[in-house]
């Protein structure tokens, strides 16, 4: 139920870094890593640092993109 209310919230906010962070845990919707990596990208290309670092974890650990081979 908790979980629900994270994901409308960030539903509704528009909030790209928020909404992505919630399909990535699957906090109230289904975990899908290819979308939340999606919205990390758009909320990273906004400037926001937590998406930023976000996205490099996702290529890092290739979670909803192909792992990234760079040091």
């Amino acid at each position: 139920a908790r979980g629900n209310f994270w994901a409308l919230q960030a539903l509704s906010s528009g909030n790209s870094f928020a909404l992505g962070f919630c399909i990535f845990r699957g906090l109230g919707i289904q975990s899908d890593h290819e979308k939340a990596f999606s919205f990390y990208e758009t909320a990273a290309n906004e400037a926001n640092e937590f998406a930023q670092i976000s996205l490099a974890e996702c290529y890092d650990l290739g979670l909803g993109t192909e792992m990234s081979n760079e040091d």
